[in-house]
C-alpha cells in the first residue's frame, strides 16, 4: 500500500490538480466504507419458479421478486413475492409449493400446532388449534382444503379468565411475566419488598383467578422490629425537609411529640402529574402512577404540624414512543403511525409479507427493533 502511494505520487508530481483529485478519492474511500461490511446474499436456489433480477449474488439491501410455475405458489399469500437481502440473509427463502397446500392459518389470540413437516400443510391436513391463555374456541381443528382454510375458528376470551392481577402495595409478582389476560384457575405468587411481610408465616402469598375474579391478597405490612429495636418506616414515608424522622424527642418534655398531623390540616392535596391518589387516610395520602409511568420517591405523603407536606413522588415516563414511519422502508413494515411500548415490553408489528413480523422492545426508553421474520420464529 505504501509503495503504491509513492508510485502514484511520483507519476503525478508534475500535475498537482490531478494528484489532489486522486488522493482525495483515496481518503474518501478510507473514511467512508459505507455498507461494505454488510454481507452479500447468494442467489437462492428456486425450483418450479423464476427470480428477477437473476444474479449470482445480491448486495445488502437488494430486493428480488419471484413467481412460480403453473400449479405452484410462493410461500406467502400471493401469486408473487419479494425478499430482501439483509447482511447475508434473505428475509425469507424464496420457495414454490403446491398451490393446493396451505400456509399456517392466521388466528387472532391463537395459533395452529406447529407442523413438523415444514412451513406449510398439505391438502386435506387436519390441524389442531390452540388458543392463547384465557381464550377459548368452539372448534378444536381446521382442515386445509385446496389452499384455503374454510370455516376458520376464532379464539374468544373465556368468561372465566381474569385481567392482570390487582396491584398489591409493597409487593411484586414472581414467576410470571406480564400479560393482559390470565386463564381461570391460574395461581400467581408474589413477594413482599424488603422490610414488609404478610401477617404470619403460614399465610400463602398468592392469589387465584376464580371465574373472572382474583382472590383477595394478604397485605404486605411493615415487619415488626425485633425486641429492643425501633421500628423504621422511612422506606415508604418521606422524611421532613431537614432530614429528621417523623418523630423526635423534645428535650424539655419527657414525652415523644409527633411531627405529623392529620392531612386535613395541610389544605389542598398535592397534585402529582401523571399520578393519582389511590388511598387516603387521616395520617397520610398514597399515590400510584398512571400506566406507562413509574414512581420515583415515596409512595406516601404526610402532613407536618407546620402546615407543609412531606416530599411528594414524581411519575417518570417508562415507555417508548415509536414512529413506525421512520422504520417503514428499511424494515419493510406494513403498519404506520405511532405506537407506545411499555418499558421492558415487546410489541409485534406486521411486515409487508403475511405471517412476518418485526418486534419492537423498549429498553431504558429506547426502542430496539428486529428485522422481519416469521411470527412463529424467535427472531433477533
Amino acid at each position: 500500500m505504501i509503495e503504491s502511494i509513492f508510485s502514484t505520487l511520483s507519476e503525478n508530481i508534475t500535475n498537482p490538480d490531478k494528484m489532489f483529485l486522486r488522493f482525495l478519492g483515496f481518503v474518501l474511500v478510507l473514511s467512508y466504507p459505507g455498507e461494505s461490511h454488510a454481507k452479500e446474499c447468494l442467489a437462492p436456489q428456486l425450483e418450479r419458479g423464476f427470480l428477477l433480477p437473476q444474479l449470482e449474488s445480491y448486495s445488502h439491501g437488494s430486493r428480488l421478486t419471484y413467481a412460480c410455475n403453473t400449479g405452484y405458489r410462493p410461500l406467502v399469500e400471493s401469486w408473487w413475492a419479494t425478499s430482501v437481502c439483509l447482511d447475508g440473509l434473505w428475509t425469507h427463502t424464496p420457495q414454490c409449493i403446491d398451490e393446493k397446500f396451505c400456509l399456517p392459518p392466521n388466528i387472532p389470540n391463537g395459533k395452529s400446532v406447529a407442523n413438523s413437516e415444514g412451513l406449510w400443510y398439505e391438502d386435506g391436513k387436519v390441524v389442531w388449534i390452540k388458543c392463547d391463555e384465557g381464550y377459548k374456541s368452539s372448534k378444536a381443528t381446521v382442515t386445509c382444503q385446496k389452499g384455503t382454510w374454510p370455516d376458520l375458528p376464532t379464539c374468544e376470551r373465556s368468561d372465566e379468565s381474569c385481567d392482570e392481577p390487582p396491584k398489591i402495595p409493597h409487593a411484586v409478582v414472581i414467576l410470571h411475566k406480564y400479560q393482559d389476560i390470565f386463564a381461570g384457575g391460574t395461581e400467581v405468587q408474589y413477594e413482599c419488598e424488603d422490610g414488609y411481610s404478610v401477617e404470619t408465616a403460614i399465610v400463602k402469598k398468592s392469589i387465584v383467578c376464580d371465574v373472572g375474579v382474583w382472590s383477595e391478597p394478604s397485605s404486605c405490612t411493615i415487619s415488626k422490629p425485633a425486641s429492643g429495636e425501633d421500628e423504621d418506616t422511612s422506606d415508604d414515608i418521606a422524611k421532613p425537609a431537614d432530614g429528621r424522622s417523623a418523630t423526635t424527642s423534645d428535650k424539655t418534655d419527657s414525652t415523644r411529640s409527633p411531627l405529623v398531623t392529620a392531612v386535613a390540616n395541610c389544605g389542598r392535596v398535592p397534585h402529582v402529574p401523571n399520578g393519582d391518589v389511590v388511598q387516603s387516610k387521616s395520617q397520610f395520602i398514597k399515590y400510584a402512577c398512571n400506566a406507562f409511568y413509574k414512581m420515583i420517591g415515596p409512595k406516601k405523603v404526610m402532613c407536618y404540624r407546620n402546615g407543609t407536606w412531606s416530599e411528594q413522588p414524581t411519575c417518570k415516563e417508562a415507555f417508548c414512543q415509536v414512529d413506525l414511519d421512520v422504520y417503514k422502508s428499511d424494515y419493510s413494515l406494513q403498519e404506520s403511525g405511532t405506537i407506545f411500548v411499555k418499558e421492558g415490553e415487546t410489541k409485534k408489528v406486521q411486515c409487508i409479507w403475511p405471517y412476518f413480523f418485526s418486534r419492537i422492545t423498549c429498553v431504558k426508553q429506547k426502542e430496539r427493533i428486529t428485522q422481519c421474520c416469521l411470527s412463529w420464529v424467535n427472531c433477533s
